[in-house]
């Protein structure tokens, strides 16, 4: 499918607002159902363990992965000393919004969820504009639902970066294409400030400027302002700075335990996952396995959207974004962090056949159905 040759607009007839809400809702509503149906899954499956659904899932929440972390530099913010120094690991902005719903809901947890999901909601309306911009209501809609039912699409809903990070990598997009470059290099600061991988918003940004001055169709101050998206990674080491007394000081807590997490060469990490896959084959469903072919269908992916004309800064931030992830050493949550590769759903969806879409979709929506059943019941899906 090609391209619209013109910018677009967003049309939501008389009432737009109303398409807009629209599709917040049911972003929302469509991970609430998964996760319902795999609680019910799990209930039929006759584990003795389940209590309710409510219950369960909170509980989950309590004790998962990166959750306590983030409650914990909400309540406490950062120390440079004792058991938590750690924390620097993860980065701010996720839980400063914590603590600022937590002002209104008193529960840190429930505030991490509230944030999420309005993230969902609002990432999820600007990923089907930029959609819609670039090619039709029907790939936008196929997209929205490529993203909703990604497998591991629970850590949208839960006290979890990944809504933060994908709305904000989506309006960035979108103002991108709008050529308000002042927004983007607000949002794109943002996402830098809530994830690693935010610095690669300035790929697309800078390559579709220079296109611009390139054809002489945009000389203006404004396009500095694109140079505000690595402040956001510069705030960061700069907290480092202060509280730790060196930039770097993230750099020595991600490589000892129990993360265990320095950068290596690509192929180096590929092998080891090969390696760990080979050793632990229960780990290797849920990790091991699942990064090794996330990383090759992601390749396959970017020349593919190349052959299909897919714009050339939508690919290339794909790109950097795979190859800043899969630097990473002992990495363990390859699918989770894929997820937030915009660009990837949006070759899918503008490319893909519909046989190829409904096969993707029926395969998507089983697995979504386990792994949300295998979360609950605390599996090793980081």
């Amino acid at each position: 499918m090609k391209q619209k040759e013109n910018k677009g607009t967003w049309n939501g007839g008389s009432a737009p607002w109303v398409k807009n809400v629209s599709i917040a809702l049911l972003a929302v509503l469509i991970h609430w159902v998964i996760m319902y149906i795999a609680y019910v899954v799990w209930r039929l499956a006759g584990d003795q363990s389940v209590s309710g659904f409510a219950m369960d899932l909170y509980h989950r929440w309590e004790e998962a992965g990166d959750i306590p972390h983030y409650v914990n530099i909400a309540k406490h913010w950062y120390h440079a000393t004792g058991d938590n120094a750690n924390e620097i690991v993860f980065f701010p902005l996720y839980p400063m919004l914590m603590k600022v719903v937590y002002l209104f809901c008193r529960n840190y947890v429930m505030a991490g969820v509230l944030v999420s999901n309005l993230c969902l909601a609002v990432g999820s309306v600007y990923f089907f504009r930029l959609l819609e911009m670039e090619y039709d209501s029907t790939c936008a809609w196929e997209g929205f639902f490529l993203l909703q039912l990604f497998p591991v699409g629970f850590f949208m809903i839960g006290a979890y970066t990944e809504s933060l990070f994908i709305m904000l990598t989506a309006i960035c997009l979108y103002y991108i294409r709008k050529e308000r470059w002042i927004v983007v290099g607000i949002v794109g600061m943002l996402a830098a400030l809530s994830r690693s991988q935010g610095i690669v918003l300035l790929v697309p940004a800078v390559y579709e400027i220079c296109l611009r001055f390139r054809a002489k169709e945009h000389r203006t101050w404004t396009a500095a302002g694109v140079c505000l998206i690595p402040v956001g990674t510069l705030l960061y080491l700069a907290m480092n700075q202060v509280i730790y007394g060196r930039w770097n000081a993230f750099i020595d807590f991600q490589a000892a335990e129990p993360w265990y997490n320095t950068s290596h060469w690509i192929a180096e990490n590929l092998t080891q996952h090969y390696s760990m896959g080979i050793q632990y084959p229960y780990l290797g469903v849920f990790i091991y396995w699942a990064q090794i072919l996330l990383y090759f269908g992601a390749m396959l992916l970017l020349f593919y959207g190349l052959h299909q004309k897919v714009r050339t800064s939508y690919v290339a931030l794909s790109g950097a974004y795979i190859f800043v992830t899969y630097l990473h050493g002992w990495m363990i949550s390859g699918p989770r962090y894929m997820m937030s590769c915009l660009p990837l759903y949006l070759i899918v969806a503008s490319g893909l056949g519909k046989a190829g879409k409904r096969v993707l979709f029926i395969a998507f929506g089983i697995l979504a159905v386990f792994f949300h059943m295998w979360y609950l019941q605390g599996q090793a899906i980081m």
